[in-house]
């Protein structure tokens, strides 16, 4: 490789290499990816388009399968010229921003990764979650995919699994969930989705999503909070009541279409975030539509709200949170 760069570079062969042109990348080809990365950077970047490397990807692949080039090359040669292909990739399509004409990087699809090698990009997590998932097993093969590209693609693919897995997922253990990475609203949402989960597994749920997203109770949004959906049980009763009143009681409508699992106390808290100014206001004043509205949270009413419920009032609570309401609330309203 360094003997065919040094006859390459030189001036009786093509002339300095900033003054190449389209017809001398065609005749230099595959060649290319031999030079030293600081005679690649002389290379005009209007030349280097993404149909052009693709070819010379693609000539470099024919040679390595031919009946030379499948005897021709070694564990470190191979490796050598995979570290100088993901320089080609990453100065000409934008990932070193060496000076302010470097264009804006690319996302791959899966298309480009078959034609080049995924282990050449650094936009791996970039990639639409389908793109991701109909390439992994290719991504899988590739020998040169460097440790931080191979553990950044294990936390994607496996959200991309767990969006997938629905129900399944209550066989994984609490130590399990903590371990996953939930920074997608469809990753969240996949598992928000599922009733069945222990207490233990909603508490370790609502930990993992607050970790994955770096936020705090107090910083989560309606959108957020509804993705969540069964593992909003899993938040302790301290940080219920710091959840921002105003999101949560946007997130109600559907929050309150649920069987949630939480406990009374969990609901009281709850039903304490809607009394805000903000939210729904003082519970006297709620109407039938409010009531209709939260659901089954209303099974959170502390003792003395119920016992001063008025039939309009009553006339909103939902069947599904009268099932939820302890009995002896119920003996508390009929004193």
């Amino acid at each position: 490789m360094d003997i065919v760069a040094r006859i390459l570079l030189e001036p009786a062969a093509f002339g300095p290499v900033n003054n190449w042109n389209q017809t001398t990348l065609s005749q230099v080809d595959r060649f290319l990816f031999f030079l030293p990365n600081n005679k690649l950077q002389e290379i005009s970047l209007a030349l280097m388009t993404v149909g052009r490397i693709e070819r010379l990807f693609m000539s470099q692949h024919r040679w390595e399968r031919g009946n030379v080039g499948i005897h021709c090359s070694d564990e470190n040669e191979r490796r050598r010229l995979s570290e100088k292909q993901q320089f080609v990739l990453q100065f000409f399509l934008g990932f070193l921003k060496i000076h302010p004409l470097s264009p804006t990087p690319m996302v791959p699809t899966c298309e480009i990764l078959h034609t080049t090698a995924p282990s050449a990009w650094t936009s791996l997590l970039s990639m639409s979650s389908l793109a991701f998932s109909n390439c992994l097993e290719l991504m899988g093969h590739d020998p040169f995919l460097a440790s931080y590209q191979r553990s950044s693609a294990l936390k994607k693919a496996k959200q991309s699994v767990i969006a997938q897995l629905g129900g399944i997922a209550i066989e994984l253990s609490p130590e399990e969930l903590s371990s996953l990475r939930l920074t997608e609203r469809s990753s969240i949402a996949a598992l928000g989705a599922v009733r069945a989960w222990s207490n233990r597994q909603l508490s370790a749920l609502f930990t993992t999503v607050l970790n994955s997203t770096e936020q705090s109770p107090s910083q989560l949004d309606s959108s957020t909070l509804v993705a969540m959906g069964y593992i909003v049980c899993g938040a302790q009763t301290t940080e219920i009541t710091s959840f921002n009143a105003v999101e949560f009681s946007k997130a109600v409508l559907w929050l309150g279409r649920l069987r949630l699992s939480c406990s009374e106390e969990q609901l009281l808290a709850f039903v304490g975030l809607l009394t805000h100014r903000l939210a729904f206001g003082p519970m006297s004043s709620w109407g039938t539509a409010v009531f209709i509205e939260i659901g089954v949270l209303a099974a959170g009413l502390p003792d003395m709200a119920m016992s001063a419920l008025v039939n309009e009032q009553i006339e909103g609570i939902t069947p599904a949170a009268v099932s939820m309401i302890p009995p002896d609330k119920f003996a508390s309203k009929m004193c």
